[in-house]
């Protein structure tokens, strides 16, 4: 044998580090020569470590599996996390497939024995215990260990050379003992200075190993928090929780905490969800590709079969397989095709070619029905007056049949020659059946024709009601006692060319035709199967209801008024259509696509209001459905099932609906206890002003309202201040202030510019100060007492450029502003001296301090530049792209101490920057939105960024993300509580605490506690 032995072992810290130590006194074991003599040998040759993990996604490898077989002995280091590890059990499972179990020996590190050993090495071959060779080296410290591998390294040592343990044991006491008498007090303390250096030098050696460890526990955690954000985006949440798990400290595992594992937990958790938007929820996998499926009413259950003719049932709640159908085979041993599956009350059913088949939710067949002759050649499923049908032909009869129980309820003749089914459709009532076909006569001509059937299920009558175009691609009833047909050229199926399609509204009493329209089927993309009728309603202006009816071709959608058939409205999508459907309100189409969106239109041509649409997959969807607010999708070739629902975080801590469209949530209270949010408010299409409202923190109850009619100097968020809790300020657009006493609810104005019309503002700081300014005109207001303490112009000459930005210092003393030309000014207040900064530039953006000692212009150069504002020397410089003045592309703000600046530039990449180390501490990695608020929260060491869209939270002591959140738009952090609003008109507003990790580790073990990471998924993602 090439190898001793070979140790294999987890790669944790006190493993490692016992393997290491194992390894060592192995290959130095001093061999006492009367035994070297018997056994031929003077020492153990080598032995095998592989010190580095194998890479994530890897198998073991040729160079483990060739040491493996030229190993006689396998050295397993355990403890109670050996058994979790894919690696060291694959070792030993190929260790023993090569040589067999009598040559395994365990190292004990922590537990038990029961809790730590595999159970390959605690059972033969054949399950019977057996008691393994074992070396004990457990203890708490590194030193406990260190001295027990003296005597359990001679206790392996022993094994391997296969001599008598106390024989080598006792040989080697007599030869130390020889040594020891042999030695001098002097070489003595010589031995001691040694051993102490050494255990320095060891020490050391330790400390660094450790450090090597820790990175790469920091380094693998990365790895699957990206790949936990992976399966999320593909839609595996179980999955995403699950690796973001393991990259985190909990149950006793000691591993540093990374704060990517952090936020990936939050997303895959969806927390802080107000519930607007659909969300990727988890998959179902099949054995082969999906070929169809069905959700019931409730989105509880769900039905699906694979290709192979396999039927599967769901917990769709629980996302848990309930049972599978064995595909039903034919005495040609043919699998009988599967025709339609669905559901029954609490019965599944499936239809095939050679029968109707009923299921209980335990998979026991309840009935079959089956038909005469050479079998159905259409099956349909299904649903009227909370009653299931299965609607069945043979090539000489048509079959009703109770879905429930399995009796046929209706059977009739086939009246007509060369009969085939493709539609059916039952009235509202229930009382009707349309069944749409096409026969063919011969006549001189060989004319197709086409017809559609209504039976009166009452009196058993039937109408054949003939259809522009040979082919029906789809029947709907609508509400009015009649029913849609949507037809196309038989010939023009397989042609990619534009052809027309016929929509035909009939009356199902008499078979009347009500009305038709022609639309164009574009010829792009065949795609007949996902062509299909949608039928709304909606209310008008005087309050009546009016039907609408929307057909889709390949890429357009048409819609039309139910009741006259006129045109409303022809939506281009771009992409094959999929499936089409009105909300509840008729004001809007859903529409889903083949690249995997599902987008709302509005149904009229002349509505202005925007296209929304959700991800669904960024693979080619086929097919989706929806119910109770959970959507199911398949995808091209793929096994899985992609579920997506509403998940609104039930750890909401409340929401309110505000009586108009939130616009801003602007400020917290210093002490936050209140915070307000602001609404525009609009009559007959013009702004009448702000709605002011000021709420409890914990609670969201209203605490004051206030309505100005005016609109403020900015129109983002933070137009409103709080100067202290009972205060609010507001500057209005032609330089009104106004300050309202939350306690009194009184508003008092303040007009400040004599001839500007109109104003922006700026509060210092401190908030003692507000800078109101025109054009030239400024006036600066003291907030205490809301009084005008300066007020004049910056320029008497009208020739120089006006003001286009300005400041004001912490004192109240200077303003920096920069004009039109965008160049920088300093204006001393109190003597009126305005003097040009910085000649030489010219100036995008610039801010100050709160110490007032600092600050910085953003120069269109790409420079940031500081300065001392004592002395206006420039004290540093750092690269910083700026924006515009007045786009609100510029972030550029100093943190509460005055130590970091928080800039976001034209490239919308936001950076930290310490000033004392004077360099970029952190940089985000992708844009976002521009920042609209921010708040430090310093008793944590936080910053939550908010762009509008979503909120940032970041780790100042590490500036990793802890979490992003959807919809959020202030954090107040004296309660670390989270504001959200939705995106889609009068929205609610939503408030969360924010979830610390133990939090977020205690919700995803109560919601997926039951749920593990399968061999597979531990091997593709390298999870021990």
């Amino acid at each position: 044998m090439k190898y001793d032995a070979f140790i294999s072992y987890r790669h944790l810290e006190k493993d490692m580090y016992v393997a290491k130590k194992v390894h060592r006194a192995l290959e130095t074991a001093k061999i006492p020569k009367k035994i070297q003599k018997e056994i031929g040998r003077k020492k153990i040759n080598r032995v095998f470590r592989d010190q580095e993990e194998l890479p994530i996604g890897s198998d073991l490898g040729s160079n483990i599996e060739a040491a493996l077989r030229e190993a006689e002995f396998l050295v397993v280091i355990c403890s109670p996390q050996t058994k979790e590890s894919y690696w060291v059990m694959k070792e030993i499972d190929t260790f023993i497939s090569m040589h067999g179990r009598e040559n395994i020996l365990a190292v004990l590190v922590d537990g038990e024995p029961s809790d730590s050993f595999p159970a390959q090495i605690l059972t033969d071959e054949n399950g019977n215990p057996v008691e393994p060779l074992a070396a004990d080296v457990r203890g708490e410290k590194k030193k406990i260990i260190k001295r027990k591998l003296k005597t359990e390294g001679m206790r392996l040592a022993a094994a391997i050379l296969k001599v008598d343990y106390d024989d080598l044991k006792q040989r080697h006491k007599e030869r130390q003992m020889r040594k020891v008498i042999g030695f001098s007090i002097g070489v003595a303390a010589v031995i001691t200075a040694f051993a102490v250096a050494f255990g320095l030098y060891n020490a050391y050696n330790l400390d660094k190993i450790n450090a090597e460890y820790q990175q790469k526990l920091i380094n693998e955690s990365k790895v699957l928090a990206a790949q936990s954000e992976n399966a999320l985006e593909n839609g595996d949440r179980t999955t995403a929780v699950l690796l973001a798990m393991e990259g985190l400290p909990q149950d006793g595992v000691d591993r540093p905490f990374v704060e990517e594992s952090m936020d990936a937990l939050s997303n895959a958790l969806d927390c802080y969800d107000i519930g607007d938007d659909m969300v990727a929820d988890g998959i179902l996998t099949h054995n082969l590709q999906v070929e169809d499926f069905n959700l019931n009413e409730d989105a509880s259950r769900l039905i699906s079969c694979d290709n192979s003719g396999f039927v599967y049932v769901w917990d769709l709640e629980n996302q848990k397989e309930l049972f599978e159908i064995q595909p039903r085979y034919t005495d040609d041993g043919e699998v009988e095709k599967i025709k339609d599956i669905g559901f029954s009350k609490d019965l599944n059913i499936v239809c095939t070619d050679n029968g109707v088949y009923g299921y209980d939710n335990e998979g026991k067949e309840t009935y079959h029905v089956s038909p005469d002759g050479y079998g159905f050649r259409f099956s349909a499923i299904r649903e009227v007056n909370d009653s299931v049908y299965v609607i069945t032909s043979t090539d000489t009869q048509l079959w009703l049949i109770d879905a429930n129980t399995g009796e046929i309820t209706k059977k009739y003749d086939n009246h007509l020659t060369d009969y085939y089914f493709d539609e059916a459709s039952f009235s509202n009532d229930g009382n009707y059946l349309a069944i749409s076909h096409f026969f063919t006569t011969y006549d001189q001509e060989e004319e197709i024709l086409n017809c559609c059937t209504i039976y009166n299920l009452t009196t058993d009558e039937y109408v054949d009601v003939p259809i522009t175009a040979g082919y029906t691609i789809d029947l709907k009833a609508d509400t009015d006692g009649s029913f849609y047909v949507f037809s196309i050229n038989s010939d023009s199926l397989m042609e990619y060319e534009d052809t027309p399609m016929y929509l035909q509204k009939i009356d199902y009493q008499t078979g009347e035709i009500l009305w038709e329209q022609t639309a164009v089927y574009e010829g792009t993309v065949f795609a007949s199967n996902n062509s299909m009728i949608a039928v709304g309603e909606r209310e008008t202006d005087d309050g009546n209801k009016e039907s609408l009816v929307a057909i889709s071709g390949t890429q357009s959608v048409y819609v039309y008024n139910g009741a006259t058939g006129e045109a409303i409205n022809t939506i281009n999508v771009g992409d094959s259509l999929l499936r089409i459907a009105f909300n509840i309100y008729g004001t809007r189409l859903a529409i889903g696509t083949a690249n995997g969106k599902l987008s709302y239109f509005p149904v009229d041509a002349n509505t202005s209001y925007m296209n929304s649409a959700t991800d669904i997959t960024d693979e080619q969807m086929l097919d989706f459905h929806m119910a109770n607010g959970v959507l199911v999708a398949r995808c091209f070739r793929s096994p899985d099932l992609l579920i997506m629902r509403f998940r609104p975080d039930d750890s909401l801590l409340y929401s309110y609906e505000p009586e108009g469209r939130v616009t801003y949530t602007d400020a917290y209270s210093p002490d936050g206890s209140t915070y307000v949010t602001r609404s525009d408010t609009v009559e007959d299409d013009i702004d009448s002003g702000q709605d002011i409202v000021v709420h409890d923190s914990l609670t969201g109850e209203v605490k004051a309202s206030v309505h100005i009619d005016d609109i403020f100097s900015s129109f983002l968020a933070g137009s409103v201040k709080y100067v202290d809790n009972d205060h609010l300020y507001m500057v209005g657009s032609a330089g009104v202030v106004y300050r309202y006493t939350i306690s009194k609810g009184k508003l008092d104005s303040l007009e400040t510019l004599d001839d500007s019309i109109s104003a922006d503002s700026y509060y210092s700081e401190n908030l003692e100060y507000i800078l109101v300014y025109g054009t030239r005109e400024y006036c600066v207001i003291k907030t205490s007492d809301m009084k005008v303490v300066h007020k004049g112009i910056v320029s008497d000459d009208f020739s120089v450029p006006y003001m286009d930005g300005a400041i004001i210092t912490p004192d109240g003393t200077i303003i920096y502003y920069i004009d039109s030309e965008k160049r920088l000014h300093s204006f001393d207040i109190s003597s009126g001296k305005n003097e040009m900064l910085l000649e030489e530039y010219y100036c995008n953006g610039i801010s100050i301090s709160g110490d007032g000692q600092k600050f910085a212009v953003a120069t269109t150069d790409g420079k940031l530049r500081l300065f001392a504002q004592s002395n206006l020397k420039q004290v540093d410089e750092l690269e910083f792209y700026s924006g515009k003045i007045g786009q609100n592309s510029n972030l550029i703000k100093f943190s509460p101490d005055s130590n970091l600046l928080l800039l976001q530039g034209e490239d919308l990449y936001v950076k930290m920057y310490d000033l004392e180390k004077k360099e970029i501490v952190f940089s985000a990695p992708y844009q976002v939105n521009e920042i609209t608020s921010l708040a430090f929260d310093e008793d944590v060491n936080r910053l939550a960024l908010s762009s509008g869209l979503g909120m940032f939270v970041i780790d100042l002591n590490t500036y990793g993300q802890l979490a992003y959140i959807p919809n959020a738009n202030m954090y107040i952090p004296h309660h670390q509580i989270i504001i959200s609003k939705g995106n889609y008109g009068y929205s609610d507003v939503y408030a969360f605490k924010f979830k610390e990790l133990d939090e977020l580790i205690a919700i995803a073990k109560e919601k997926y506690g039951d749920c593990e990471l399968t061999d597979a998924q531990k091997a593709k993602y390298g999870v021990q």
